[in-house]
């Protein structure tokens, strides 16, 4: 190759890596999708730490989460927010328990199929559409996350959060996911935000990391019992 082809060839040479980087990263998102789509049972405890940075000050809260799911229509939802308490919805397949701590209610009544629609709301099924909502992925590096004592290897990878919904004044940052090389699940994510309100600017961080799971295991009866809204 002559050294004049090199150089015209050289632009392209380069253009060509982002390329291939994004789509073996959306190929790799869709795996996830599937793999979260396939799970007919699994039990995962976590927390979402939501980081705010306004004119150079940090405040900072944190919400834990418990998500479980045995097929076909066994599930459970569970906030505990840190000014709100619990938030529950937790079904045995054939009754339904609704409970809120802040409103002191609670009530328990018999399932449909459409409660199963509640576990839209969970970081789970952030994780399964990142496929459809993470603009330009690219795969970075193999790095390490520490999940119930155990380094899990995984595949980091950056996009942006352009698809997900935005308020006003607001763009999106460089983001990022912890993809478990070994379960080809979602062990950390990372959203990050900016907003215009004024002369403030805010910076936003949404970490949601995964703390306990197990899947494809029997899980106690007691994880789905309606009738034991607090304990399990």
């Amino acid at each position: 190759m002559t050294r004049r082809l090199f150089h015209q060839l050289l632009p392209a040479i380069y253009l060509a890596r982002p390329c291939l980087a994004v789509n073996d990263a959306k190929v790799l998102l869709q795996e996830v999708a599937r793999r979260y789509q396939a799970l007919r049972s699994y039990r995962f405890d976590g927390k979402t730490v939501r980081q705010s940075i306004i004119n150079g000050r940090t405040s900072q809260t944190e919400t834990e989460f418990t998500v479980a799911f045995e097929a076909p229509a066994k599930f459970r939802l569970e906030f505990l927010y840190p000014n709100a308490g619990n938030w529950l919805r937790v079904s045995d397949g054939a009754f339904l328990r609704e409970s809120r701590w802040i409103t002191k209610k609670s009530k328990m009544t018999q399932a449909k199929r459409r409660d199963l629609n509640v576990l839209k709301s969970s970081p789970l099924y952030d994780f399964q559409r990142l496929s459809e909502t993470a603009i330009n992925p690219m795969v970075m590096r193999s790095d390490f996350v520490e999940v119930d004592g155990k380094k899990i290897n995984c595949d980091l990878l950056q996009f942006e959060a352009g698809r997900r919904p935005l308020k006003k004044d607001e763009w999106p940052g460089p983001s990022m996911v912890w993809i478990s090389r070994a379960d080809g699940l979602v062990m950390r994510e990372e959203i990050r935000t900016s907003a215009k309100t004024g002369r403030n600017l805010t910076e936003t961080r949404r970490i949601t990391s995964i703390e306990r799971f197990t899947i494809e295991q029997p899980l106690p009866a007691s994880v789905f019992d309606p009738r034991r809204p607090d304990t399990y």
